[in-house]
């Protein structure tokens, strides 16, 4: 996934996700979401190692990323890091719409021979992959379910 990718799905980020993208810009986001997703960052003000714990952090978006991070939620004792599954769910449910057209349309496959490689390379049911390609793509303005 490009941050070309996630700026398709922007409007199914949540909020603390747009934060940071704001913050820091998409790519860095991109990285931090995948790197620390699900877990939750400390910017205390007075830590004891503040050099190994902007180390790490810069490791992962960046020297100047890092610091604007830490100077925006300096105070804040603990920031989660969104996973973001809405917005990862649906492009991946628009690759697999995508690579059903090519492998039907420029590969000749049948449906049922694509829907079958699909469903084993995404490991779901080919029953949910035929649930996918009746949908479409989430565009701004609808909410996920969940």
């Amino acid at each position: 996934m490009t941050p070309q990718h996630l700026t398709q799905v922007q409007h199914l980020l949540p909020a603390s996700a747009q934060t940071l993208a704001e913050l820091i810009g998409l790519p860095a986001t991109l990285k931090l979401v995948s790197e620390l997703g699900g877990r939750t960052w400390s910017f205390v003000k007075h830590q004891r190692n503040p050099r190994e714990e902007g180390d790490a952090l810069a490791q992962i978006v960046g020297e100047r990323e890092a610091e604007l991070l830490t100077h925006h939620f300096a105070g804040d004792a603990d920031v989660h890091i969104p996973l973001c599954k809405a917005a990862l769910r649906e492009l991946r449910d628009r690759e697999i719409r995508a690579r059903f057209d090519e492998m039907t349309m420029e590969h000749h496959y049948s449906a049922r021979q694509a829907v079958a490689e699909l469903a084993g390379c995404y490991g779901i049911a080919s029953r949910h992959v035929w649930r996918l390609l009746k949908q479409a793509d989430k565009e701004p303005g609808t909410r996920p379910l969940n």
